[in-house]
């Protein structure tokens, strides 16, 4: 029996789509994994043999400042409950993960066997989840994923179709080059690893080939016939403060060959989502 926590995230819900009924799927009013004592009475009472954590806090630009205690708390401690949870009950914790916990430095893609380095808050709350699945877990795997998307929740696709169909210029960015997670494919590697009886490994999910966000822009623009005028910037005169990696390529060749998963182009995958829209 499967047991999702972070249900009511875009992943959760794409889970949902995927394992249906062979899943218990639980908000964070229904299990806090801030909360070891609530943790451990949701195992008692599901009994589950697999636990997918999507539970996450994900904003960035808060995670820098004002919400940086509580991101750490989700993302560090959260999964720290879980592992210690899954542990007492054999079960195995599936855990999700990001590019950000790299430092963006490198010319080519990343591989699992990097090392980490992660330059903002929100990463770096990511990077010590995955030191604490590494000492605490005994069974599961992370997933790594980048820009993650689907027909769920917020995420990039949805914010460009919103800025294309409803700006008339919008800045993108020609220099930053990353991969993206769409979310059924990553759901069906987790299921191909639950599968494979694999005790405990790292993977790296996302496209088969890299791009920019000015790259997403124009395909998006041309699927949806926007009139929007798409005008390029290089990263450095983005208007952030938050650091964020300028390359952050995932080579997911790993995946591919251990889970057998069919890696899309990002082309294909936001053609995929769109449609799902």
């Amino acid at each position: 029996m499967f047991l999702v926590v972070g249900a009511e995230g875009q992943l959760g819900q794409v889970f949902a789509k995927h394992l249906g009924d062979k899943a218990v799927y639980c908000t964070v009013s229904d299990c806090n994994i801030t909360n070891l004592a609530e943790v451990k009475a949701t195992f008692s009472k599901y009994k589950p043999e697999v636990v997918i954590n999507c539970a996450a806090y994900t904003n960035v630009d808060k995670a820098e400042a004002e919400d940086r205690e509580i991101c750490f708390k989700v993302n560090v401690d959260g999964v720290k409950n879980l592992a210690i949870a899954c542990n007492e009950i054999d079960a195995l914790l599936i855990h999700i993960s990001t590019d950000y916990i790299f430092d963006g430095q490198k010319t080519f893609p990343y591989t699992e066997d990097d090392k980490t380095g992660a330059i903002n808050e929100y990463g770096k709350s990511k990077e010590e989840a995955e030191k604490v699945f590494d000492e605490l877990v005994n069974k599961g795997a992370i997933f790594r994923a980048s820009y993650l998307y689907s027909e769920f929740g917020n995420n990039i696709v949805k914010l460009f179709k919103k800025l294309l169909t409803e700006r008339e210029a919008i800045n993108t960015v020609t220099d930053q080059k990353v991969t993206m997670t769409n979310a059924d494919r990553l759901v069906e590697a987790v299921i191909a690893f639950i599968e494979s009886g694999a005790k405990k490994e790292i993977y790296n999910l996302s496209s088969s080939n890299e791009l920019s966000f000015y790259d997403l822009a124009i395909e998006m623009q041309n699927i949806l016939a926007s009139k929007c005028q798409i005008n390029p910037i290089e990263y450095k005169d983005y208007p952030s403060k938050i650091a964020r990696p300028k390359y952050s390529v995932l080579d997911s060749s790993k995946a591919a060959r251990e889970l057998k998963v069919e890696l899309q182009t990002w082309q294909e995958g936001i053609s995929e989502c769109l449609k799902n829209l």
